[in-house]
Order: structure tokens, then C-alpha cells, then sequence
């Protein structure tokens, strides 16, 4: 049970860096001309080798961050999505 409470602090330190990433991407695509272009270029990441390697070499706690970040780059994109409509 232990465990819970750090796969809580991955996850939610997987969310901090994704839009973290995203915002840095929107404020330089905005430079550019093109906030979400920007925003999606920073932020969104191929993490299935990560999560491959970590499930492979590591621990297989450590994928959990890998699997977060897609969690969130998911919610993100949807986001975007369903603001543009």
C-alpha cells in the first residue's frame, strides 16, 4: 500500500512537467505565430519506448510516470480540442 502514495506523487510530477512543457510550447509558438503548433511540438511525447524500458530494465513502478505523462498529454489535446470546436 505504500506504493499508492508514490505513484500518486509520479503521476501528479508527470502532470507538473506536461504542462509545464505545454506552456512553455503555447508561449514560444506564440512568438512564432502558432500557439498550438508551439505548445504541441513541446509538449507531446512518444513515452511507449520509456514505458517499454522501464518495464523491461526497471522496476516496474517506474512506468508509471511514462504511462502518467500520456494520461495528461491525453487531457491536454482534448482540451485543445474541445476549445477549438
Amino acid at each position: 500500500m505504500e506504493s499508492v502514495g508514490l505513484e500518486l506523487i509520479m503521476a501528479a510530477m508527470a502532470g507538473a512537467l506536461c504542462i509545464g512543457q505545454f506552456a512553455i510550447g503555447r508561449w514560444w509558438g506564440k512568438r512564432c505565430g502558432d500557439k498550438v503548433a508551439g505548445g504541441q511540438s513541446v509538449g507531446q511525447k512518444n513515452t511507449l519506448l520509456a514505458i517499454l524500458l522501464a518495464q523491461s530494465y526497471l522496476h516496474p513502478l517506474s512506468s508509471v510516470a511514462p504511462a502518467a505523462y500520456i494520461v495528461w498529454q491525453n487531457i491536454i489535446n482534448s482540451i485543445q480540442l474541445s476549445r477549438k470546436k
